[in-house]
């Protein structure tokens, strides 16, 4: 069966999606590129076998790539897609791909979701990214992703201590609004995904949707320290290296300053959090 019959079955979740794409980005990284996804099979233990790939002009690469999206979609869910694109662009940590995106229907501006570990900021982002945009979805630019892709590890892989100074963490937040730029002048909407604990890097956000000229809403999510707990030690195939409550408690210590954004509060249920969202962004979708 092909990956999207596959996914219908329930053989597949999102996890094992973000594999696909990790294998279909090594294989652009190499010079070819997947031909259909009807040549992806699933193999006994659960993994993806690619068996048939053509090369593609790297101009070409997604106007093809959006082709397949478009076949996904009618058989999938936005929802999927998005997972899908999103990790495909940060597996290849490579800007230039985002000028041959199909061209949002939709204008471009930039979210961003803060707060501390465990708050549900990834979640919004990444559930709020196919609403934000046709026919693909927003571009979440996410720090742990980027973090990770700087140090030239893999997403699951831990870093030590010394990726997480404070002149590192400026280079994260400088390699993330890179990232969102890039997205922007594609005419994309751009979701960021950090702690921004830092009240200079909140500023620093907002301030390049000024220089972009488009709209800015940045968002503060608040769970309970239990609740917070709880997500992060029940996350799985997750790049955030925060695991622990210790680590949790150690995040109240960081000063961040007066936040000027929007609170979320996030203890409710998923929709009842989306829904606060997204009575924010009515002008946007």
């Amino acid at each position: 069966m092909n990956f999207a019959q596959a996914y219908l079955k329930g053989k597949i979740d999102r996890f094992e999606m973000m594999e696909l794409a990790q294998i279909i980005s090594d294989l652009n990284s190499k010079g070819s590129h997947i031909s259909s996804f009807e040549t992806v099979e699933l193999t006994t233990d659960g993994h993806f076998e690619v068996s048939k790939t053509i090369p593609v002009k790297k101009k070409d690469v997604f106007a093809y790539f959006s082709k397949m999206m478009s076949d996904v979609l009618i058989l999938t869910n936005k929802r999927l897609v998005s997972i899908f694109l999103n990790h495909y662009l940060a597996c290849q940590n490579n800007t230039e791909f985002y000028k041959y995106l199909p061209r949002s229907r939709r204008r471009a501006f930039i979210m961003a979701c803060g707060g501390l570990s465990g708050s549900g900021k990834s979640r919004v982002a990444r559930e709020m990214a196919p609403e934000l945009t046709y026919p693909l979805s927003a571009i979440v630019v996410r720090d742990d992703i980027v973090r990770k892709q700087l140090a030239g590890v893999d997403f699951d892989d831990t870093l030590g201590e010394d990726w997480y100074t404070p002149e590192k963490e400026r280079l994260v937040y400088k390699e993330m609004r890179r990232q969102a730029k890039q997205a922007i002048l594609a005419g994309y909407p751009v979701i960021l995904d950090a702690l921004f604990y830092n009240p200079a890097e909140r500023k620093k956000a907002q301030d390049l949707a000024k220089r972009l000229n488009v709209s800015f809403e940045g968002f503060w999510m608040e769970a309970p320290l239990a609740m917070r707990s709880r997500r992060v030690q029940e996350r799985l195939n997750n790049p955030s290296d925060i695991k622990k409550e210790s680590d949790l408690i150690a995040q109240l210590s960081e000063d961040v300053g007066e936040v000027t954004w929007r609170y979320i509060y996030t203890s409710g249920t998923r929709e009842e959090t989306l829904n606060k969202v997204r009575s924010f962004l009515k002008r946007y979708v």
